[in-house]
């Protein structure tokens, strides 16, 4: 296998291992209605593979759009996959707040994505996952 490709499987496994934490958590904080230490172990494992993955998609694309470089791999289809997933987690997760206020609308949005605190909303890697 080559060195590309086992980086793009090693980058679309901590994708979904980030996925099954998130929704697990998710599950298991909706059917306790409240924070457990397995649900708080559980968010930082996400939180670790969110970042891992979110480093892994720099070095791709700073792989991928190096200017120096002459010859470019092709983007194959889980390479668009992972970028589009990696836009979407950047969209959602950034901090609009900065631009827009606290404004009443984003409030609500944030609310229902992320519920109060980051406890009982519906998280990034469920919204993403779909």
């Amino acid at each position: 296998m080559h060195s590309y490709d086992l980086f793009i499987t090693s980058i679309s496994l901590c994708k979904i291992l980030f996925m099954i934490f998130g929704i697990w958590r998710f599950v298991l904080v909706k059917q306790n209605v409240g924070e457990t230490e397995l649900s708080y172990k559980l968010n930082i494992w996400k939180e670790y593979f969110e970042f891992i993955f979110v480093v892994s998609m720099g070095i791709l694309c700073v792989y991928l759009f190096n200017p120096v470089k002459e010859v470019r791999p092709s983007i194959n289809f889980e390479t668009k996959i992972l970028l589009f997933s990696f836009g979407w987690v950047l969209l959602i997760g950034g901090k609009w707040e900065l631009i827009f206020g606290q404004s009443k609308w984003l409030a609500l949005l944030q609310h229902f994505i992320n519920g109060a605190n980051d406890r009982y909303g519906l998280n990034i890697p469920f919204i993403v996952a779909f």
